[in-house]
């Protein structure tokens, strides 16, 4: 068995810049964005919202793009897929049954893959939770397919689910927060992976 010794390898076009380091302890350093096998998770940009927000929403309509709780990532690859994950601490202010929601947005346009299929006039959402007295947690997970190696900037919207104009708050109840321990402030997190394809 013969074997290698090395510190640098670099492709022959690449004017001597090492595209891999093999260091002696064994470990191998590759220059961001150049480990590109299908499937690999490529970089990794998350977002943790953890300050309110409130907006009023019309009856079944969307906010704008929630402050805060947006991520922005520059794929390598027009190629790559983009998984998001996280959740988001959203309540209706009108509280009992009456339901909220959250849909996913590339820029500030709905992601129609991460909706609901087409019935009638029904809301098309990326997650729903009952409002009950203090909200729903929604998790949220999609892999997107952007086919851009340009910025693109993911958010969301919450949605109104009760028939008149409602506040729609993240992270906390705007018409019941008292300054007690009864009463809270949540995060929500917005998490985009390149993934190579």
């Amino acid at each position: 068995m013969s074997t290698i010794k090395t510190t640098n390898i670099s492709h022959g076009s690449n004017s001597g810049t090492a595209n891999m380091v093999l260091a002696s302890d064994g470990k191998v350093t590759v220059a961001t964005g150049k480990l590109y096998c299908p499937g690999t998770i490529i970089q990794v940009v998350s977002t943790t919202k953890t300050d309110a927000w409130t907006e009023s929403v019309s009856e079944g309509a969307f906010s704008a793009i929630v402050t805060g709780l947006t991520t922005a990532i520059t794929p390598t690859a027009s190629s790559s897929k983009i998984l998001l994950t996280g959740f988001v601490t959203v309540v209706n202010d009108v509280g009992g049954s009456w339901g909220t929601g959250i849909v996913l947005c590339n820029g500030s346009t709905e992601i129609s893959g991460a909706r609901g299929a087409s019935s009638g006039s029904r809301s098309l959402l990326s997650g729903v939770g009952e409002t009950g007295s203090r909200g729903s947690c929604i998790p949220l997970n999609f892999l997107d397919s952007p086919s851009t190696t340009s910025a693109t900037t993911y958010g969301l919207k919450v949605w109104n689910g009760h028939t008149g104009t409602q506040n729609i708050s993240v992270n906390y109840k705007n018409g019941d927060d008292t300054d007690d321990n009864n009463h809270y402030r949540a995060t929500s997190t917005l998490t985009a992976m390149e993934v190579a394809a």
